[in-house]
C-alpha cells in the first residue's frame, strides 16, 4: 500500500534547500544539477511515489544505469524513463485519472481565496499531489507534493528548485501578483491504494 509517510521522508532527505542539486545515487536529477537541462520537479514527485510503496509498470517507468542516455541519437530512439514519469503534465494526467485506481479526486484553486477554501475542508494530507499551472491554460507547467499541513495551512516540498516544506499560499499568492494566471491542481490520492 501507499506508504504517504515514507513519501514525506523522502522528501525531507533529498529537498534540502540548503544543499541545492542533492539528489538520490539510484536517480539522475533531470535539472541543470544533472545530465539534462530540464526541469527535474515531476521525476522527482515520481521518486516520492515510488519511495511510499507505489510501484513502477509499462506507464510509469525510470530505469537507472541505460547506457544509452550518454549518447544523444540512442537517447531519441530508445527512453529510459517515461513521460509520465517525469513530465509534469503527463504525471497529472495519469495520477489524476480515477480509471488507474490511485487518486479519488481532484481540486483547483485559481486564487487565494479558493486555496483557503481548501485548507478549511481539511481534506487534502501530506502525500497528496499538487501541480502548477503557471499560465491557466490547463497544461500543469511543475509538479510538487503536499509534505505538511500546518494549523491547516497547505507545505510543499519539490525539486528544480529545491523546497521542504514551503508554503503553497505564500507562492501562490506571489505568482498572482507577479501577473501569472497559475492554478493549482491537487490530486488527492486513494486511502490506500493497493500496490500493484
Amino acid at each position: 500500500m501507499y506508504d504517504r509517510e515514507k513519501a514525506v521522508q523522502y522528501a525531507k532527505k533529498w529537498s534540502d534547500e540548503q544543499n541545492q542539486g542533492k539528489f538520490h545515487p539510484e536517480f539522475e536529477r533531470m535539472d541543470s544539477f544533472g545530465t539534462n537541462r530540464g526541469g527535474d520537479c515531476a521525476n522527482f514527485v515520481s521518486q516520492l511515489l515510488h519511495a511510499g510503496g507505489l510501484k513502477m509498470n509499462d506507464e510509469w517507468y525510470y530505469e537507472k544505469g541505460k547506457f544509452i542516455r550518454h549518447i544523444p541519437i540512442l537517447n531519441r530512439l530508445i527512453k529510459y524513463f517515461s513521460p509520465k514519469w517525469a513530465v509534469a503534465d503527463e504525471q497529472y494526467r495519469y495520477f489524476s485519472d480515477k480509471n488507474n485506481s490511485y487518486s479519488e479526486k481532484t481540486f483547483e484553486a485559481a486564487s487565494v481565496d479558493d486555496l483557503r477554501e481548501l485548507e478549511k475542508k481539511g481534506e487534502i494530507k501530506p502525500g497528496d499531489l499538487l501541480y502548477w499551472d503557471f499560465e491557466g491554460d490547463g497544461k500543469m507547467n511543475h509538479a510538487t507534493m503536499i509534505t505538511n499541513v500546518d494549523n491547516g495551512n497547505l507545505q510543499y516540498s519539490g525539486h528544480t528548485t529545491d523546497r521542504y516544506n514551503a508554503d503553497v499560499k505564500k507562492e501562490l499568492e506571489s505568482l498572482l501578483n507577479d501577473g501569472f494566471e497559475t492554478k493549482l491542481h491537487i490530486v488527492k490520492m486513494k486511502d490506500p491504494i493497493e500496490v500493484k
